[in-house]
């Protein structure tokens, strides 16, 4: 389901989604708000905790604090993310 999914950007040269990843919560607020209305990411509702132990674990490919800007010439799409991973959040 999307609520296990995470916002990534494709990546058709490497093949290998790069999700979008913010160094804190008013970072997330402040990209997604206005991707989210302009409509360039849609079905978005909650933003996930990992530590960087964890990403670099799963090998995954990240691009952190992206400017609005970074969505242009890619699609946005959503890749698997296991819940359990993620931090208990601290709000």
């Amino acid at each position: 389901t999307l609520e296990q999914a995470g916002a990534a950007l494709e990546d058709e040269d490497q093949g290998t989604p790069i999700l979008l990843s913010f160094s804190s919560l008013p970072n997330a607020v402040a990209f997604m708000q206005p991707a989210v209305v302009s409509g360039r990411v849609r079905d978005v509702n909650k933003v996930a905790k990992f530590s960087r132990v964890t990403v670099q674990a799963q090998i995954w490919r990240v691009l952190v604090n992206p400017k609005l800007k970074a969505l242009a010439g890619y699609t946005v799409v959503f890749v698997p993310v296991d819940p359990v991973l993620a931090e208990v959040p601290d709000e």
